[in-house]
């Protein structure tokens, strides 16, 4: 019995250790209408779980709290886009993290969805 309890104790820590907010790098495509090229940039973003709740029994005087993953610090990187018209700016200005963090998620700063628009390539201009 005492055997079973440490298996299913260590496989929850495992399980929410995958899921734990962390850094993570991933591919952004970049492109702006008056420029003819699309770049591929590598970012670093956050991205995981946080543990959050909302009780059934809702209270007017308390606001319910949602947490997501979120960046606690960044910098601010660019890149050079090419073929751009002469009256465009070039480069392309994002931030990348550099340490993550379980926060209250505010809808004026951040995308508090379960999941956001994924785009994996440039949209072709017209």
């Amino acid at each position: 019995m005492v055997t079973r309890t440490i298996v299913l104790l260590i496989m929850g820590l495992i399980s929410q250790a995958s899921q734990a907010c962390d850094l993570e790098n991933v591919t952004m495509f970049v492109e702006k209408t008056q420029c003819s090229e699309c770049l591929a940039v590598n970012v670093t973003i956050c991205s995981g779980y946080c543990r959050t709740w909302d009780p059934n029994m809702k209270n007017v005087l308390k606001r319910n709290l949602q947490v997501s993953c979120q960046y606690e610090k960044f910098n601010y990187l660019e890149s050079l886009i090419s073929g751009c018209t002469p009256d465009e700016d070039p480069f392309f200005r994002f931030p990348s993290a550099v340490t993550c963090k379980c926060l209250a998620c505010d809808p004026e700063l951040v995308d508090c969805t379960e999941q956001s628009l994924g785009l994996s390539s440039c949209i072709v201009n017209p």
